[in-house]
């Protein structure tokens, strides 16, 4: 948008422009505490995300022996089935057509580093993929301290207090 500010050096023009100010719908950073047992029970399939080398992540929606789905995208899928494809793939995972919104849980150590202490791109993939679905409002990701996961109150997919 032209602000009718032109500015001038004597040899060169410039005309400033501005953009205007856009809302935005993001979902501030939410935790796993900004949920109740309840809400998740009722609204969300809660989803426990682990990355790794071999795999790009393994995906569990419960554990011990309650019913439960336990769902993996390997890095080899991933380089089989390259850009958009493979981004839409490890969505889908999580969106199967479940009445309940997909609540990811993304460990602290979501980023697995190397001897030098970088995050292998395909991890850093996983968490760009996932926070731009987040972003077109198909699932919810909150972080998650690994070292408590077991120790949480629930368990998924019946959450009990």
């Amino acid at each position: 948008m032209f602000t009718n500010m032109v500015r001038t050096d004597g040899y060169g023009i410039d005309f400033i422009l501005t953009v205007p100010e856009r809302q935005s719908n993001k979902l501030s950073n939410l935790d796993l505490n900004d949920f109740t047992p309840e809400e998740i029970n009722e609204r969300f399939h809660l989803w426990g995300v682990n990355p790794g080398q071999i795999n790009i992540f393994t995906a569990s929606d419960g554990h011990n022996t309650n019913p439960h789905q336990l769902r993996k995208y390997s890095t080899a899928e991933y380089y089989t089935r390259t850009g958009q494809r493979a981004d839409a793939e490890m969505v889908n995972i999580f969106v199967n057509g479940d009445n309940r919104i997909p609540l990811v849980a993304l460990g602290e150590a979501i980023f697995p580093t190397s001897m030098k202490g970088t995050i292998p791109g395909l991890a850093r993939r996983l968490v760009t993929v996932l926070k731009k679905a987040e972003d077109e409002d198909l699932l919810v990701t909150v972080p998650v301290t690994e070292y408590i996961t077991s120790k949480l109150p629930f368990s998924s997919p019946s959450i009990e207090n």
